[in-house]
């Protein structure tokens, strides 16, 4: 269908009020200066989350994010049960090529989430499952039970962590890192690093 052939149909579709009859002009234009005038809610104001000195949201100090490198390293080489669980950002952040380099250094359980399933095949040693209420049992079971989660690019959704918020990946020490400051922020998402 080439674009000239939609043209009647997207200004019918425009044009046509709730009750289905077609307005004119001026009362197309009075529709939108109510619309335009309507009161928004407010939403409430974003508080930063706890960050590790030199968190990429914020202030990026080299030096200070050397320091919560080596405590992430640190708690991850003393950890009997650690998982990854990546998000859809590893691929958009163009950080893919590195991410699967750790994963094969690291040699340690990754879980996937629902939107990020392209970032390893099913088949890859590493690739445990994806949590979350539209994951796998292999996934949830992985990261309830891993004493380190390392999130990366990932949002951590209602439909990745379910309605019980502190409940996700509970026995765990937390590190969340995500380069946008509002995800860190959620009333949902509790990391103990980020």
């Amino acid at each position: 269908v080439e674009p000239d052939e939609l043209a009647p149909f997207v200004i019918d579709g425009w044009l046509r009020s709730g009750d289905g009859e077609t307005d004119t002009a001026e009362e197309a234009a009075r529709r939108d200066a109510a619309a335009e005038d309507a009161a928004l809610p407010s939403w409430p104001a974003v508080a930063s989350a706890r960050q590790a000195p030199g968190a990429l949201a914020g202030v990026y100090d080299r030096a200070a994010a050397r320091v919560a490198a080596g405590e992430v390293v640190r708690r991850l080489e003393r950890s009997e049960r650690p998982v990854i669980l990546a998000g859809s950002a590893v691929r958009s952040s163009g950080a893919l090529a590195g991410f699967r380099q750790v994963i094969d250094q690291l040699r340690i359980p990754v879980c996937l989430a629902w939107n990020a399933g392209d970032l390893l095949p099913d088949d890859h040693p590493q690739f445990i499952g994806r949590p979350g209420t539209v994951g796998d049992r292999a996934g949830n079971f992985a990261l309830q039970n891993s004493d380190f989660a390392l999130v990366l690019g990932c949002r951590l959704n209602i439909r990745q962590i379910g309605y019980e918020f502190r409940a996700f990946a509970h026995h765990a020490y937390r590190v969340h890192v995500d380069i946008d400051e509002a995800e860190l922020a959620k009333p949902t998402v509790f990391p103990d690093m980020s």
